[in-house]
């Protein structure tokens, strides 16, 4: 199981960034939190019965803003397959590019495919007036599969002004988000660090 987290971390970290030139940064080592390895149950049940069927497919949701929006799905497929090649995956992204949390909670409904086996989210927005815990109660109360919320990226790396400014934000930002999912026992994934 812990491969199996790994490869989702890992394909998270290559496809998450919209830039295709990826061999010009240094990505740390992926070192995934044992909150995240224990929140992955549903994940874990089905991962050990597909490995005992032929043709099982796991179901992969990825949603939320721009960044999500930007991740391709066949680099996460060729990433899983080649370790995973008795397991079909089936790879859906229903994000949104430009909308923040307060304009994706009136299309939970609509968005969310309470099929998946496992929903990655990002999206900024919703700490300030409570909707992202509204949008986190409603995966909770109509989602099966795990949730595995990430943080936010780094900003604007190149502009040192803004980046700081960015930084103490998202920083924050970030830490309300990784509490409210720790609240509602989702998977999480410091991309921050």
């Amino acid at each position: 199981m812990k491969k199996f987290i790994f490869y989702f971390l890992l394909s998270l970290v290559i496809t998450s960034c919209s830039n295709d030139n990826l061999d010009q940064y240094s990505l740390p080592e992926i070192q995934p939190s044992q909150s995240l390895i224990n929140e992955l149950r549903s994940s874990r049940k089905k991962l050990n019965k597909t490995y005992n069927k032929e043709n099982s497919t796991v179901k992969i949701q990825f949603h939320g803003q721009s960044i999500v929006y930007s991740i391709k799905s066949s680099r996460v497929e060729a990433t899983l397959e080649g370790d995973f090649s008795d397991i079909d995956f089936e790879i859906i992204n229903t994000a949104r590019s430009g909308l923040q949390v307060p304009q994706l909670l009136p299309l939970i409904e609509e968005d969310i495919d309470g099929n998946s086996d496992v929903l990655f989210f990002h999206a900024y927005g919703g700490t300030e007036a409570g909707e992202l815990i509204q949008y986190f109660k409603y995966l909770k109360d109509n989602f099966k599969g795990d949730v595995i919320i990430f943080n936010h990226h780094l900003s604007a790396p190149d502009d040192p002004e803004h980046h700081l400014k960015l930084t103490e934000l998202e920083d924050k930002t970030s830490a309300q988000m990784e509490e409210i999912a720790s609240n509602y026992s989702f998977g999480f994934i410091d991309v921050r660090n």
